[in-house]
């Protein structure tokens, strides 16, 4: 097994009281989305099994210690100046202990929503100026208060219209006591906008420029000749034909 570990102790720095149930996380220095975390004993021991890299540890409070504070290792509020911890193949990291301190107070920011409120359109949440801005955001989309979405932005469908739509942002930070801010409420939420049909106009062929076939006015193309002149044409033709016979039997 070419896994490693890494163990310590989860204190409250006030008390000094073991503090059971908190959440340990460790992740990659060089990769940041990988973690593996587990929680503390009721000593506030842990030990997490990793395999061999360097790694930032975070720790968390219990739900039942809101008020105090997550911190890296060692007793930072940032990964990039947290202390690293190297583990090698099979090595046993032991030590890796953190005095949780009382939450600071966050400053929540004034969120907004961008987007037209009407049904098949996107509004899009701005959470606003924080104080600090080192936060992760989470958002929860209502409808008349009733939960409808989460994530950054929402699609808009016939389910919300004639409702108002409000987004709720959660602000965390490391060493911070979490916060919500609420914005104002946008819509209400019309229906999906009716783009007129164009009717569709025929196309009529361009009239003739002059007199043809099958046109008013205009005659079938000749044959050979007809009327008058044809007639003259093939009774000249007929008769000559018939003076040379009878001039060839008379001989």
């Amino acid at each position: 097994d070419r896994a490693g570990s890494i163990s310590g102790r989860v204190l409250d720095s006030e008390t000094g009281s073991p503090l059971a149930e908190s959440t340990v996380c460790a992740s990659r220095w060089a990769d940041p989305r990988w973690e593996r975390c587990v929680q503390s004993d009721q000593d506030g021991n842990y030990v997490l099994r990793v395999p061999p890299n360097i790694y930032n540890v975070l720790f968390q409070p219990p739900a039942s210690s809101p008020d105090l504070g997550s911190q890296y290792w060692k007793d930072d509020e940032t990964s990039e100046f947290a202390g690293w911890v190297v583990v090698d193949e099979g090595g046993i990291v032991t030590g890796i202990d953190a005095s949780l301190h009382p939450a600071k107070r966050m400053t929540p920011g004034t969120p907004t929503i961008r987007g037209v409120p009407r049904v098949g359109e996107l509004l899009v949440a701005n959470p606003g100026g924080w104080d600090p801005m080192t936060f992760d955001f989470s958002y929860s989309w209502s409808a008349n208060g009733e939960r409808v979405g989460s994530g950054q932005a929402l699609w808009l469908d016939e389910s919300m219209i004639g409702k108002k739509i409000t987004v709720e942002v959660w602000g965390r930070a490391v060493g911070y006591r979490s916060e919500k801010a609420t914005s104002a409420p946008v819509g209400p939420v019309a229906a999906r906008a009716v783009v007129p049909e164009v009717p569709v106009v025929p196309e009529v062929p361009p009239a003739s420029g002059g007199a043809g076939a099958g046109s008013p006015g205009g005659s079938a193309p000749e044959a050979g000749g007809s009327g008058a002149r044809g007639a003259e044409a093939r009774g000249a033709g007929s008769s000559g034909g018939s003076g040379t016979l009878a001039q060839t039997g008379s001989e």
